[in-house]
């Protein structure tokens, strides 16, 4: 049997506003839940409050992240490279479309000058943006997204969606 195809009118995009997400349809309106709370619909000429939600992830508390020079994985001085042969395994915890992440070492994800480490005894928190089938974007709190870099380094220093900022999870 051949999969249905999608017409124009079920199409919709998805507007990140940090851990807010708002759903705009292809009528150019904005996604949101009937008063009554049995159904959404796309009537909502702007992003309000009523059109914007929180992006969650439920039961997904690993995570292994490939990019465009191979697998993020610890140093042994806790510095992330992302050019590795072998993947380490991250623990993630989304709540309130914020994440913190933890490396294999209990350690989680912080955010410093020589870019990101798993040293942090209290975790940084980042927010996800889901940009493509299976590759997201991760922006780091000061607001600029995950870059790697061939040599390894792993920086929180990307100002755009590109090769070098997308996460294959």
């Amino acid at each position: 049997m051949e999969k249905a195809k999608r017409g124009p009118t079920e199409w919709f995009s998805v507007e990140w506003m940090g851990p807010m997400l708002a759903l705009k349809a292809s009528n150019g309106h904005y996604v949101a839940p009937k008063k009554n709370g049995g159904s959404c619909h796309a009537s909502s000429p702007a992003v309000t409050e009523e059109s914007t939600f929180v992006f969650e992830i439920i039961n997904r508390p690993t995570l292994i992240l490939r990019g465009e020079f191979g697998f993020v994985a610890s140093s042994p001085s806790g510095v992330l490279e992302c050019n590795k042969c072998n993947a380490e395994v991250f623990t993630m915890h989304v709540s309130g479309g914020m994440c913190k992440i933890a490396g294999s070492n209990g350690k989680f994800w912080k955010v410093g000058v020589n870019g990101v480490t798993v040293t942090g005894a209290e975790p940084d928190l980042f927010t996800l943006e889901l940009v493509e089938l299976s590759k997201f974007l991760i922006k780091a709190p000061n607001g600029k997204y995950l870059l790697g870099q061939q040599a390894g380094s792993f920086t929180a220093t990307g100002t755009k969606a590109e090769a070098a900022t997308l996460w294959e999870f």
